[in-house]
């Protein structure tokens, strides 16, 4: 897998998988295609901004010696303090993808990312316990010796409170 810049074709792409799994995200809403226009323009293509995102490309040669290449998902950190050397992780896999290892793959790049060329020192993931890839978030904390923390009424979703957890990745951890 690759990390490649996004464009506002994957972002367009991103949208539509998020409004599918309203129940993950902290945009209590649906997105409408000029809302990500607008972010794209505004968040993910300002490099003075505090958030770093990425697209990642699955590539591979086929049975037939083809390469193929697929856009797989976008992840990246956002809410970045640069004077403190946090950011919290963000990661979407497209739904063709899920359950690939795309994910684990994806966490892995990013916090190479953060931790080696943005000089991060500790980034943050918060999942909520109505999301179905919280197994997922559980199983990287476990993976990456991180801290792990229960938060509690975090999402409102379908007339019920949920917690979440918060996981802890640092430098001094395995990346």
């Amino acid at each position: 897998m690759t990390l490649r810049a996004l464009t506002l074709e994957n972002m367009e792409e991103v949208r539509q998988w998020r409004n599918d799994l309203p129940e993950t995200l902290r945009t209590p809403y649906l997105l409408t295609k000029e809302m990500q226009e607008q972010y794209y323009r505004d968040v993910i293509c300002d490099r003075r901004g505090t958030t770093r995102y990425w697209a990642f490309w699955d590539c591979f040669v086929d049975d037939d010696d083809t390469f193929i290449e697929n856009f797989v998902g976008y992840g990246g950190i956002e809410n970045i303090v640069w004077e403190y050397g946090l950011g919290e992780v963000s990661i979407l896999i497209g739904p063709g993808h899920r359950r690939k290892k795309h994910g684990t793959v994806a966490l892995s790049m990013v916090l190479e990312q953060a931790f080696n060329t943005l000089g991060l020192k500790v980034v943050t993931a918060e999942c909520y316990e109505c999301n179905p890839a919280i197994e997922f978030w559980q199983a990287m904390a476990r993976a990456y010796a991180a801290k792990v923390e229960r938060l509690s009424w975090r999402k409102y979703w379908q007339g019920e409170y949920y917690g979440s957890i918060f996981v802890h990745f640092h430098t001094w951890g395995k990346i």
